[in-house]
């Protein structure tokens, strides 16, 4: 589906910090009661392979993507069974 960024936005997290963060500031909807003990672990894990990227003029500039947060409007009226299907 082609939205033009009415209705989904998308965002990289960068750090385990900002992943931590997200977890705290934002309402999840997750079928698992354990995801932030999930998220730990993929995090930890990123950090054993994480790329230690360097700044050269002649390339793009890549970082490390802890997580990828993509934002979705929903009616207000949507029911726990329905935002549970979606997630």
């Amino acid at each position: 589906m082609i939205t033009f960024g009415e209705y989904v936005a998308y965002e990289k997290l960068q750090s385990k910090e900002e992943v931590k963060e997200w977890l705290h500031d934002e309402n999840v909807y997750s079928n698992l009661e354990n995801y932030e003990s999930l998220a730990e672990e993929l995090c930890d894990f990123k950090d054993t392979i994480k790329r230690d990227y360097n700044k050269n003029l002649n390339t793009k500039v890549y970082k490390n993507i802890y997580a990828h947060e993509l934002t979705i409007m929903l009616p207000l009226d949507i029911d726990l069974d329905n935002k549970k299907e979606i997630c």
